[in-house]
């Protein structure tokens, strides 16, 4: 093979070469439309999986505020301390919930003489968060109302009162509910054992 053939296959597998390396740079327009595609479904999948932990992360916070201001409210009892509205400790301190509320009322009972006591104006505490309660059970029945948590002094013993009937020694269950994705934690007050925990 002489020398001008050699350059002219040379040449010839160059310019081969050159058009295949064309013909396979770049990408299509269906590459770009598959991979934005699957661009857009990944940010669709995570964004909707961040939002599912936010709410319930919500509703985890919300169950854990109420079990935290009921042991703060038999803590406060039990020490005897003064809150910044009353001049004394007051003898009796009652949350109160009523389903469907998206807050709760914190109400003090003080002793005004040996003979008669006086009830505090209801303070209302709402949730920090779009959460509301959804249904309250003792023993498992449906109260179908309002149920207040009243810590009574000396002892921080925990009664339950629906109107004027109070009792203890009862599983109280408050069940708490985010509004848009209806997620649901459940507050249990255990009058037997004095446990409070969330569910």
């Amino acid at each position: 093979m002489g020398e001008g053939t050699r350059h002219l296959v040379l040449a010839v597998n160059w310019n081969l070469m050159k058009q295949k390396i064309q013909s396979q740079s770049g990408f299509t327009l269906i590459d770009l439309v598959v991979a934005a595609t699957m661009t857009i479904f990944m940010m669709v999948m995570v964004t909707a999986n961040l939002q599912k932990i936010r709410t319930s992360q919500e509703v985890r916070n919300t169950a854990l505020d109420l079990l935290s201001s009921v042991r703060d409210t038999q803590n406060s009892i039990l020490a005897g301390k003064i809150p910044a509205t009353l001049s004394v400790p007051p003898e009796a301190t009652a949350l109160t919930f009523t389903p469907n509320d998206r807050s709760f009322q914190r109400r003090y009972v003080t002793r005004v003489n040996p003979s008669a006591t006086t009830t505090s104006t209801p303070e209302t505490v709402p949730f920090r968060s779009l959460v509301r309660i959804l249904d309250i059970t003792i023993d498992g029945a449906a109260t179908g109302g309002a149920i207040s948590l009243v810590t009574v002094s000396p002892y921080g013993s925990i009664y339950m009162c629906q109107g004027a009937n109070c009792s203890y020694n009862r599983i109280l269950r408050i069940r708490l509910e985010h509004v848009r994705t209806l997620e649901v934690r459940t507050l249990v007050v255990d009058g037997i054992s004095g446990r409070i925990t969330t569910e």
